[in-house]
Order: structure tokens, then sequence, then C-alpha cells
């Protein structure tokens, strides 16, 4: 039988063996960087980490342009999954000037969402040990990709609006929210590896779970096959068989684009608000149906193609692409921000190759983020 002597001694080692181990994960976490994380574990990094970690800025941060967003934003595309160490806007515009650019987009994030980060992760860098107390940036570029945004925007309204509230309200009250600090919010912004192994632990029960569920209903495990659909071009390369695309929101009905621009112009006001003094460029980034010459009709998905697929044509899809770029571009100019609408260029360089794919088709590859950056560049260095 253990004595209660041993039992406490062994309790002890026990306890002081896991906050050991913790301050080793929390130091890779903070000082491993992009050139020794592992890629495959991005994902996983808390949310402030996410933004430290891509080589894209220099050793002083008192001046920064931040890249708000969604995944295109963050760079996801076949140059990430491929594990090259420029794979996004911020790398290839580092790159060219040397100036310094920290990435505030996230996959799957909404206009609310992108400006919310941005705060919160302001807030965040003072609790962080070993991460430099950030200022307010001294440029933001706003990527709105005009193939989700709009349909992120309704799915977090339809979750968390509230009868009765006027655009306005909402936005105000959503990144209120979203960028006030609890207590749980500190402990992870001050040890980044709770949230990390955290994350970890619900992953992997989460994928734990997936699969016990497949093999009690006998469906297929492999949940990142790819989709196969009837769409097809003969050019920049001859292709086929690509699965439903995302299009410029013609799943959405007039009211609900109309609805979500506002969210979207709302959400920049505050952003403009927050950091008066920054320059704000909105970067228009069209939708994979916009720049190339698909055979009609066009299959669409909404988001996800779990939530239904349907049909479009080129020639309504524009139409509604060139409204949407023109709202937009107004807007801007209304507010004394600059907007930069990479349509044009994209569609003229992808006759000749194509910015997305081989692999991932919903994004651009290396060549695509390459010329959405000189886009980018233009306008500045013209300054």
């Amino acid at each position: 039988m253990i004595s209660k002597r041993n039992l406490f001694i062994n309790l002890t080692i026990s306890i002081f063996s896991c906050l050991i181990g913790l301050c080793i994960v929390n130091a890779f976490l903070l000082f491993s960087g992009q050139a020794y994380y592992p890629r495959a574990l991005n994902q996983l990094q808390p949310d402030i980490l996410r933004t430290f970690s891509p080589d894209t800025y220099g050793s002083d941060l008192r001046r920064y342009t931040a890249i708000l967003g969604d995944s295109f934003a963050e760079g996801i595309g076949d140059a990430y999954l491929r594990g090259e160490y420029a794979y996004s806007i911020a790398h290839h515009l580092h790159r060219n000037d040397g100036k310094n650019y920290l990435i505030f987009g996230r996959s799957g994030f909404g206009s609310i969402s992108a400006v919310s980060n941005l705060i919160k992760i302001y807030k965040a860098s003072r609790y962080i040990n070993g991460i430099e107390n950030l200022a307010k940036p001294e440029q933001i570029v706003f990527c709105f990709y005009g193939g989700n945004d709009l349909d992120n925007n309704i799915d977090e309204y339809e979750l968390t609006g509230r009868p009765g509230e006027s655009v306005e309200e909402y936005v105000t009250r959503r990144i209120t929210e979203n960028t006030t600090f609890s207590v749980r919010n500190r402990i992870e912004a001050t040890m980044p590896a709770t949230k990390f192994l955290h994350t970890v632990f619900k992953r992997s029960v989460d994928a734990g779970m997936r699969k016990y569920r497949a093999i009690r209903n006998s469906q297929e495990l492999n949940s990142d096959a790819p989709r196969t659909g009837n769409n097809s071009m003969s050019s920049p390369v001859p292709i086929s068989g690509i699965e439903p695309l995302q299009s410029a929101s013609m799943e959405l009905s007039e009211e609900e684009v109309s609805f979500a621009l506002q969210v979207f112009m709302k959400s920049v006001r505050q952003l403009q608000t927050w950091a008066p003094e920054a320059r704000i460029t909105i970067v228009y980034l069209p939708s994979i149906v916009s720049p190339y010459q698909w055979q009609d009709p066009v299959q669409i998905h909404q988001t996800f193609p779990e939530r239904g697929i349907s049909e479009t044509t080129l020639e309504a899809n524009n139409a509604r692409s060139e409204m949407l770029r023109s709202r937009i571009g107004t807007f801007a100019g209304q507010h004394a921000m600059e907007f930069v609408d990479t349509t044009p260029t994209i569609a003229e360089v992808a006759q000749e190759q194509a910015l997305h794919g081989p692999e991932d088709w919903r994004h651009f590859n290396d060549t695509g983020y390459r010329v959405i950056a000189d886009l980018i560049a233009a306008p500045r260095a013209a300054n």
C-alpha cells in the first residue's frame, strides 16, 4: 500500500512535470516561428500566434500593415498546402519592399470577424510574454472576397442577430462582444500553450467521434476525397470534372446581398473609427467563376457544398460581380479609403495561365497571390 508521504511526493512530481511540460510547449509556440513550426499544425496555433508566425515582418513592429479578410488573406491555396515558404499576399509584399505585414485574416471569417480579430489581437498582445506590444496599424489592407464573404455575413446574422436591431447596432454589438477580454482570454494570451493543448484535444475528440460515427453508419472514412462536378473550360488549360464553384454570391437574393454589403460597410467604418490614422485599402478579390471562361451553365454552391448546388451563367455572374465592385468602390471613395479591384488584371492573366489550383481550385495558387500582391503594391509605391 502506498503511504500518504509517497502519494504526496508522486502527486507533487506529476504536477511539476505537467507545469514544466506546459512551459516547454509555451516556449516552443512563442519562439518557433514559421521556420520551425510544422505547417500541418498551423491551424492548431492560438490565434494571436498565427498572426506572428508567418515570416512577413522584421524586428521593429512600431509600423506595420495589417492584412484582414478570410482564407485568401491568410494565404490558403496550393503554395500553402505544398509547404512553400512564401505562400501569402503578405509574404510577397514583405519580400518586395521589406516592410512589416501581419496577417489577421482567418479561414471562414466574415466582415465582423475580420475586424474583430485585429482589435482582439491588438489587445491580446499586451498579455503575451515574448510578443511585442502592438501599436495600431499604420496601414490596413482589407481583402474582400466576392465568393463567400457575403454568405458568411448572412450566416452569422442568422445565428447571432436580434429582432429589431439596425445593421449598425448589430455590427457594433457583435464587434464589442468579440473583442471583450474575459479571464479565460487573459490566461490564454499569457500562456498560449493552454489554448493549443485544448485545441489539440478537442480536434482529436472530434476526429475520433466522426470516425466512430462513420464506422457505425458504414460510411466512407475519407472525408477529404476530392469532389467531382460538371464544370469545365478549354483555356488557359483544358480541364473538366471540377467541383461546384463559388460565384459572385449568385445564390443570394438581391435583398440578402444588400444586407450583407451593409454589414461589410458598417464593419469597415467601425474599423476606421478604431484606427482613424490608418490608411485603409479595400482589395476586391473575384470569385473563381468570374475570371475564367467556364462553359455554361456553371455549377455553383453556397459557402459549403453541403448547403446545396445550383447553376448560373457567366453573364449573370459577371453582372453581379460588376455591381458588387461598383458599390464597394463607391463606398470606399465616399469614406477616404483606397479601392483596388483586382478583377480586370486577374481575368486578363487568367487567359494565359491558371491562377487557381491545380490541387485547390477554391483558392489562388502562388502565381495568383503574386499578381494580387503586385496590384496592392502599385498604388502604394506611387504614393
